[in-house]
């Protein structure tokens, strides 16, 4: 039999201008767009903290001719700390590698690909770790599926619950306690879809264009500047199998 045979011959060719590959979107990473990004020159240190009660305290007094008004003041607190830590990872690309990768492959951008979704995702973690939990913020609500008491409310894929007269309450809550309304408001997916499908919020926009209800729709409705979705994906299972289930950052 002559070779090469004609099986030898018949390879698998790679397609140069498709592939399938996992890599999120970045609007899905919204640590950086929650929370305002503060440049330092320094790893670490302290900033100052203004003690609010002196800004909301009402003390002006009424002045008589040719008397010295009622004098003003207020406290500064440089015991608030920060550090900075440094977070890194990379892509070993050797120059023998390099020279036997082939089209639609190519070892720079996918590395550049790799790492940036990394780093995305170490800040989207460790973000999400620290400040949706309890005890961070001052006030703590649980939803409950009946009967909601104290800190608590009706979770909102319930019968009777009332989404917009509870994230109402919450927003003149904060204004009391801080003198600012707030300017974000973030979602989980799940949460995010329930509120998508909630009667009441159906009824407060079924004249509008289409009657879809958007992040930006959401944030007209409780006149928040922005409704944020935290969407991103964290495989959290060792190794990487493509069956993996992964897990959404975000909390209800």
């Amino acid at each position: 039999m002559p070779n090469p045979t004609s099986s030898a011959l018949n390879f698998n060719q790679v397609l140069t201008d498709f592939s399938v590959a996992f890599v999120q979107d970045e609007s899905k990473f919204i640590a950086g767009k929650a929370f305002p990004v503060i440049p330092t020159e320094h790893q670490a240190g302290e900033y100052i903290q203004y003690n609010k009660g002196d800004w909301f305290r009402d003390i002006a007094g009424e002045r008589a001719p040719g008397t010295e008004s009622t004098g003003a003041g207020y406290d500064l607190d440089a015991n608030g700390t920060f550090y900075n830590r440094v977070y890194a990872s990379h892509f070993d690309v050797a120059d023998q590698t390099r020279a036997n990768y082939r089209e639609p492959l190519d070892a720079d951008r996918d590395g550049t690909l790799l790492v940036t979704q990394r780093l995305l995702l170490r800040r989207e973690v460790q973000w999400a770790g620290q400040y949706f939990k309890s005890g961070v913020w001052t006030t703590d609500l649980t939803g409950v599926a009946s009967g909601p008491t104290g800190a608590q409310f009706l979770q909102w894929n319930q019968s009777g619950s009332t989404p917009i007269e509870d994230i109402t309450n919450e927003i003149l809550q904060m204004g009391q306690l801080t003198g600012y309304d707030p300017n974000v408001l973030i979602l989980a997916p799940k949460v995010f879809n329930v509120l998508k499908q909630h009667p009441e919020l159906l009824d407060r926009i079924k004249y509008t264009q289409m009657g879809v209800i958007t992040e930006d729709l959401l944030a007209t409705v409780w006149g928040i500047p922005k409704v944020l979705v935290a969407s991103a994906t964290n495989v959290t299972t060792p190794g990487h199998p493509p069956e993996t289930t992964p897990q959404y950052h975000g909390h209800r």
